[in-house]
């Protein structure tokens, strides 16, 4: 037998955000029930649905993974980027922008197309002047079209696709809605919807009275790979670079991802730097990559869910920084102030943001120690704040002192103001008789 051919030497993980894996386990569930749904036509179920998960849950990959197997069974896809730039493009006028280049490649140019697009000040309309009335139908009529277009060659349909859903505005959402609904539910024809975000829009956009199409849209939970499915994502392509991992190091390494995707293709990338095709993984090189993954997820995940939460939900996790180890939600019940109907609220919605873990029953845990470490710096700019507002003030001291023996040390609450927020769909948490904006979790 001659010698083998030299396995590639390029990095085969892909710890950039919405890059397709090179092994996908844990989805395949998820998979099978979109294939399922577009293959069954706009009465199923799934076929306007909705990805939810944290940061670096797998959404994206998930996402270009169904692209994939769409276009292989004879969809045309219709997708935009703009949300996930940034870029100040409404999501209608993009996906009617994404649909009129599917149009152009299908077929030439027909008598009405869109005559300009909108970038920054410049507008985008129909070429005869259109009204704002029919500016609104923009995406339904350019929907329509190209999904008569694709049935007349004999394609399956046209699958929408938006990433980043919890970006759009209240007025590309609902146009996007409209043009859904119509089309699909009311019309019947082959426009099917995927969209993914993070969980918190179900308590912003999605909570909104104006929003039942999204409401009724079918919601998959990206959770977490287990560690058999972990192990396999990191051991098949190190095997396939002629890496060798023994059972235990594998094992080790699969249980410090917790089965996070970001967390396991990081990991793996780094692996693989510390070591190289044809070589064996040592402990040095395990510990050294396995320090270089949470620096990466602290960066990269835990940061921005940092960033992105709500004043009360920080206050939430500054009650937690009290802790060495999990936290119990009585105790933080206590401390803060509120029901245990109403933690329990804010446990579910932090574990979905991926901000919090559960550590057991009626327990929960930091994600990371990067958030655990930003939590107790914020408790500490809060009371820096509160001993600022009431120095030489006794009423403010013997606030202080309370505070001090409260359970954990925390700081006792004031009332709750309690108006309800009609886009939220929930109680405003600041303090009864403040100033300025309400405000919810």
């Amino acid at each position: 037998m001659g010698p083998q051919t030299p396995a590639p030497t390029g990095n085969p993980f892909t710890p950039g955000f919405g890059v397709l894996p090179p092994v996908m386990r844990g989805r395949d569930d998820l998979f099978n029930k979109i294939q399922v749904a577009l293959a069954s036509g706009p009465k199923h179920p799934a076929f306007t649905s909705l990805l939810l998960g944290p940061r670096g849950a797998g959404k994206t990959a998930a996402l270009s993974a169904i692209q994939d197997d769409a276009e292989a069974a004879g969809w045309i896809v219709c997708e935009s980027d703009e949300l996930a730039r940034g870029a100040d493009v409404p999501l209608h006028e993009a996906l009617a922008e994404a649909a009129q280049d599917k149009i152009d490649e299908i077929s030439p140019p027909r008598s009405k197309r869109l005559g300009s697009l909108r970038i920054g000040p410049v507008s985008l309309g129909w070429e005869s002047a259109a009204s704002g009335q029919r500016r609104g139908r923009l995406l339904e009529r350019t929907l329509s079209e190209l999904a008569k277009l694709v049935a007349e060659q004999g394609g399956s349909g046209v699958l929408v696709i938006v990433d980043e859903f919890h970006n759009a505005t209240e007025a590309g959402a609902s146009a996007l809605a409209s043009a859904i609904q119509r089309l699909a539910k009311k019309q019947g024809k082959l426009v099917a919807l995927l969209s993914a975000g993070l969980p918190h829009i179900e308590h912003t956009l999605l909570a909104s009275q104006g929003f039942t199409f999204f409401q009724r849209c079918k919601r998959h939970r990206i959770e977490n790979l287990l560690i058999t499915e972990a192990k396999d994502a990191l051991s098949i392509p190190l095997a396939d670079q002629q890496i060798d991992v023994g059972n235990g190091l594998l094992h080790r390494a699969a249980a410090a991802t917790r089965g996070y995707p970001y967390a396991v293709q990081s990991l793996g990338f780094h692996l693989w730097e510390q070591t190289g095709p044809g070589q064996r993984v040592q402990e040095h090189h395990l510990l050294r990559a396995i320090e270089e993954m949470q620096r990466d997820v602290d960066e990269n995940v835990m940061s921005p869910i940092w960033h992105q939460l709500s004043p009360a939900s920080r206050d939430f996790l500054a009650a937690m920084s009290f802790d060495v180890g999990p936290s119990r939600v009585s105790d933080l019940a206590l401390r803060l102030g509120m029901s245990p109907s109403a933690v329990s609220v804010y446990r579910a919605r932090l574990i979905g943001e991926g901000a919090i873990s559960p550590a057991g029953h009626g327990l929960v845990e930091f994600a990371s120690l990067a958030l655990s470490a930003q939590a107790q710096a914020h408790h500490a700019e809060m009371s820096a704040s509160d001993t600022a507002n009431g120095a030489g003030s006794s009423e403010s001291a013997d606030s202080r002192d309370r505070d001090s023996s409260a359970a954990g040390g925390a700081r006792r609450r004031k009332a709750r103001c309690g108006v309800m927020l009609p886009l939220a769909q929930r109680p405003c948490v600041r303090p009864r008789g403040h100033n300025g904006p309400h405000r919810s979790m």
